[in-house]
């Protein structure tokens, strides 16, 4: 089974994702955070195998938050996406 944590701040994409992801027979969600900042603080204990992550969120954007979750030999595979475009989320 593939445990999956969900970050993003908006509550209608999370419900929206979790809702794809538990029709799927192999895969979990084990954490919904709604920013960063929370994914961090929930990670030991959720364990996921996959975090997907939205680029721009209050407290720790995307990118910020895949370097605090990944960490020094961190074994998460990690997917950043967001709606939002411009030369910010292209650098990140």
């Amino acid at each position: 089974m593939i445990r999956v944590m969900v970050v993003d701040d908006h509550e209608l994409f999370r419900q929206a994702l979790c809702a794809v992801i538990d029709q799927e027979h192999d895969m979990t969600v084990v954490a919904v955070c709604g920013d960063g900042q929370e994914a961090v603080e929930r990670l030991t204990q959720a364990r996921p195998d996959v975090v997907i992550t939205d680029l721009v969120m209050p407290h720790l954007d995307g990118a910020a938050t895949t370097a605090r979750v990944r960490g020094p030999g961190g074994r998460q595979s990690q997917l950043i996406m967001s709606s939002w475009s411009g030369r910010r989320a292209s650098r990140a």
